[in-house]
């Protein structure tokens, strides 16, 4: 319409997933052995340029660390985390991936499981 100042797209509300092509470390162990000693995790978000959270919390609900994108002008978002909670490393167990996207047409959230084993 002339002179309309909102645009409506259905696909961006419904269906697809903004988070697509998800690939992560499901194991590692941050031990300093130079083996799996880092969780790495990377996505492609589309249909949005805002910037994705990407936060690991304890099974106990406990925020442990807030990753940083290493390439945000990117396609393709890229975390790291070395286990590392405090100045010290976390102690082995299961920890939750928590990633939000934000857009004006609703917020994704994907959550995701990783092992830290020794």
């Amino acid at each position: 319409f002339y002179g309309a100042d909102q645009v409506f797209v259905p696909q961006a509300v419904a269906g697809e997933s903004l988070v697509r092509n998800l690939d992560h470390s499901e194991i590692f162990s941050p031990n300093q052995d130079g083996i799996n000693d880092l969780y790495q995790l990377s996505f492609t978000v589309v249909k949005t340029r805002e910037q994705p959270r990407v936060r690991i919390f304890s099974l106990s609900g406990s925020q442990v660390a807030e990753l940083e994108n290493n390439d945000p002008q990117s396609n393709r978002a890229q975390y790291v985390w070395d286990g590392v909670r405090d100045g010290g490393t976390v102690p082995p167990g299961v920890y939750l991936v928590h990633i939000e996207v934000p857009t004006d047409a609703r917020d994704e959230t994907v959550q995701k499981l990783v092992h830290v084993v020794y």
